[in-house]
């Protein structure tokens, strides 16, 4: 992994805040659910949680989505395990309120992840937006069955989409951005949602590395929040994972954002050596 070296602890923490603004995908102003224009979960993906991060000192520093691929393993982005010392993850519709499981685990990221030292080049340098959580004990098959662990994709998955393909979007996203009282901030997180969005096929995007996505509420398609970083992008109707929530160019009512693809080579080879 890899973060420009010139770049001060204080001042990646920093860079880390502004960009998990942005790397969580597009905010709708006034949204009254994580993701745009979603609906609540229920039990419809079990195997989605809710990660939260810590610094070595013990310190909170971040919160996304995951998802279980194995009794131990949890999927998420670079972006949210990049400077974590250790993870603690939640299982459950209402997972930070109300989980029906916690446990802990140790955080990798993908080695080649790559985040430059200022925002100068714009998102698109981003790199390698993958990380993993090994958990210190398997999550019982009562919390989540193994008919329900997230399914890693056959390699180029992605390419055979059709453009506005469906796909499925799910995380534990903030519920909502508070105005009007100083500086915005986001409030009520950690409740599951998902909804369906389109996969767009074009000759401008983030990177190979990437898949391009579009919501339209006026259609009933959802979109991303800060906190969805993270969850999964599923093929419609199933628990495979074609990418994970990365960024939206911008967080101020977007409807096109970036997921980071995980059916390549180099990353499911990564991903499979946790398992």
């Amino acid at each position: 992994m890899s973060i420009d070296k010139n770049t001060s602890r204080s001042s990646i923490i920093f860079i880390l805040t502004v960009v998990a603004v942005l790397l969580a995908g597009t905010l709708f102003m006034g949204s009254t659910s994580a993701i745009i224009n979603g609906q609540p979960d229920d039990d419809g993906h079990p195997a989605v949680c809710a990660v939260t991060v810590y610094d070595e000192y013990g310190d909170f520093i971040g919160f996304g989505s995951g998802t279980l691929i194995s009794p131990t393993v949890v999927l998420t982005a670079g972006h949210v395990t990049i400077l974590a010392y250790y993870v603690i993850v939640y299982f459950g519709e209402d997972a930070v309120n109300n989980p029906i499981y916690m446990g802990t685990g140790t955080p990798h990221t993908y080695p080649d992840f790559y985040m430059p030292s200022s925002m100068a080049g714009g998102l698109f340098n981003f790199h390698g937006d993958v990380g993993v959580v090994v958990l210190d004990e398997p999550v019982p098959s009562s919390v989540v069955s193994p008919a329900d662990y997230g399914l890693l994709p056959t390699a180029g998955a992605v390419d055979t989409l059709s453009q506005k393909a469906p796909v499925d979007l799910v995380g534990y996203g903030f519920n909502e951005l508070v105005t009007g009282e100083g500086m915005p901030y986001f409030d009520e997180y950690g409740i599951r949602y998902n909804a369906t969005c389109d996969f767009i096929r074009s000759n401008y995007v983030a990177s190979e590395e990437f898949m391009k996505l579009s919501g339209n509420p006026s259609k009933d398609k959802g979109g991303t929040t800060f906190g969805d970083s993270g969850g999964p992008v599923l093929m419609h109707g199933t628990n495979t994972i074609l990418g994970i929530t990365s960024f939206g160019p911008s967080y101020w009512c977007k409807s096109t954002w970036y997921a980071f693809r995980v059916d390549t080579d180099p990353i499911l080879n990564w991903i499979n050596s946790f398992l």
